[in-house]
């Protein structure tokens, strides 16, 4: 055995003795005193469905929302979608300008360079 798994090995079984050990536990006698409150019944709506608003979220994103009649959400939710959605043809459309301004000016050509559009002109 080489030291590499000598010293695996040790860690092993050093973490593994280490994880089983436990602490003594705490008996705690309950005081006869202290009255216990009644829990409070927590009454469902049985024709609520989260299924149903995790499905027309997936349609239209807010639907969901709109379903859990969470209304002030839905706009948020397309505004985060539709910025960027803007900004990805933004950015797209950049990168091709950028793209045909280097192809311009890294030619041999001369009269090209009219064509670079103006933030990229050199």
């Amino acid at each position: 055995m080489n030291v590499f798994q000598k010293i695996s090995i040790l860690f092993f079984v050093l973490f593994t003795v280490a994880f089983s050990a436990s602490a003594q536990q705490l008996i705690v006698t309950a005081d006869s005193t202290v009255k216990k409150k009644k829990k409070a019944k927590v009454v469902y709506d049985s024709t609520y469905n989260p299924n149903v608003a995790v499905r027309r979220s997936l349609i239209l994103p807010g639907w969901g929302q709109i379903t859990n009649k969470k209304y002030w959400k839905a706009p948020i939710v397309w505004g985060a979608l539709g910025t960027t959605t803007v900004i990805f043809f933004r950015n797209l459309s950049q990168y091709r300008d950028a793209k045909q301004a280097y192809i311009f000016a890294s030619d041999t050509i001369l009269n090209n360079d009219q064509f670079i559009k103006e933030p990229y002109y050199s």
